[in-house]
């Protein structure tokens, strides 16, 4: 999956800010340039913004090697999520069940593989409990995304379908890398 999102330039952005800015009529010019510097530092914020956005999309989208994905948080109030891949696997070693083995080592709720049909994996959570309703509403949706990334890694895999008891904190179901977006703060 190619998405390609496009971005303006800084120089339109600012082009389009200084244009507004100076139609306003009957401002003092330094009124007209103060506004241009609050239009422009606002514009340089979404820019930014939006280049942060497009290269986690990437990261989502493009990066497929095979092995444990992990979403780590960074920066200030750990607002900055990445996507990290934790332990590569070889082709030849990275399978479903092996992926499943691997994942039921590091988590805590444990994971069983069930099986594969139409680029879906099918596992079971072992320790619901764990999962929907002490480890929270952060914590459930980091450890669903770490499982789905890690499972979408392979190729011709698209999903997940985790099969529990549904909790607080957690619902059994179908996840893709897509399931994500706004945990990852992609849609905001």
């Amino acid at each position: 999956m190619h998405l390609r999102i496009h971005s303006f330039s800084r120089a339109t952005l600012l082009g389009l800010a200084a244009g507004l800015a100076v139609s306003g009529c009957g401002k003092s010019d330094q009124e007209q340039m103060d506004g241009i510097r609050d239009e422009s530092a606002v514009l340089q914020g979404t820019t930014q913004r939006l280049e942060r956005q497009q290269a986690l999309l990437r990261d989502i989208f493009q990066r497929t090697e095979p092995g444990i994905w992990r979403i780590r948080w960074e920066g200030d109030g750990a607002t900055q999520p990445r996507l990290i891949l934790a332990k590569k696997l070889n082709h030849e070693e990275a399978t479903p069940m092996s992926l499943a083995r691997e994942l039921d080592r590091d988590f805590p709720p444990g994971i069983e593989y069930v099986g594969v049909k139409d680029a879906t994996v099918y596992l079971r959570i072992r320790d619901a409990e764990k999962l929907t309703q002490r480890s929270g509403s952060f914590g459930a949706a980091t450890y669903l995304a770490d499982a789905t990334f890690t499972m979408t890694s392979l190729e011709g895999i698209d999903r997940i379908h985790l099969d529990f008891p549904e909790g607080d904190h957690a619902s059994p179901g179908f996840y893709s890398r897509a399931s994500f977006l706004e945990y990852l703060r992609v849609l905001q």
